[in-house]
């Protein structure tokens, strides 16, 4: 009875992986507040968001897998194998966040130093010319 319980657990939270992380991997993950990246960098803009999560996504469906055999697994009774499944899935998710939130701080870095114009002190330019 407990093996159903478990496994019906995981197999819930892998529908819900396979579901965020092909959203996310086809572009197709709105913005929101709750699912998905939870990082102000990603918040910055719409493009942002879209390209952080195209990396994410990739490694969420892994993740959406990785649980799936977790529940057959526990279903089964193979309860060594069910934590490892759990351990390998947590790992997968952890790796596509970090990798989501580094491509949106690179993107959000970029994007400002191209907004930013350099700023020229036109005093200190007539001062170096020799002039007033």
């Amino acid at each position: 009875m407990i093996e159903i319980v478990i496994a019906s657990i995981f197999a819930l939270i892998a529908a819900f992986f396979l579901t965020v992380g092909a959203m996310a991997w086809s572009g197709k993950l709105h913005g929101n507040s709750k699912v998905g990246l939870q990082v102000p960098e990603v918040r910055d803009s719409e493009e942002i968001w879209y390209k952080a999560h195209r990396v994410s996504g990739p490694w969420w469906v892994n993740a959406g897998l990785a649980f799936a055999f977790t529940a057959a697994f526990a279903l089964k009774g193979f309860w060594v194998f069910t934590i490892l499944g759990v351990v390998v899935a947590i790992g997968l998710v952890s790796v596509g966040s970090n990798l989501g939130a580094r491509a949106a701080n690179i993107l959000e870095s970029k994007e400002a130093t191209k907004e930013a114009p350099a700023q020229v002190d036109l005093d200190a330019v007539r001062r170096a010319a020799g002039g007033q």
